[in-house]
């Protein structure tokens, strides 16, 4: 990508990167170093965890017909692990219901 970032400066391209925030990773270098290549072409969208709230919605929504007959400690399990990470939330509940748990 840092090879890449260059054309931006010629080109229309539109480059995104998703990481998470641990930026001692070896992916946090080269997004800095595009960054002091190019600070005029970069932006950072920091995304936020979501609220309990949100995340209960989410849980909600996806466990559709499924959700009267969950446990009733269920949501609680999930809100600690997925830690207000939607993807987590997603794949937590995919899971359960693939593995027919619910």
């Amino acid at each position: 990508m840092s090879h890449l970032s260059g054309l931006a400066e010629r080109e229309a391209v539109l480059f995104i990167g998703a990481l998470r925030p641990d930026r001692s990773s070896p992916a946090w270098r080269t997004i800095q170093t595009v960054e002091a290549d190019h600070p005029h072409l970069t932006t950072e969208i920091v995304l936020r965890p979501l609220t309990e709230d949100e995340s209960l919605a989410l849980i909600e929504q996806r466990l559709g017909s499924a959700a009267p007959s969950a446990p009733t400690n269920l949501n609680s399990a999930i809100l600690a692990r997925a830690e207000g990470n939607p993807l987590f939330i997603e794949e937590i509940v995919r899971a359960l219901l693939e593995r027919g748990d619910l």
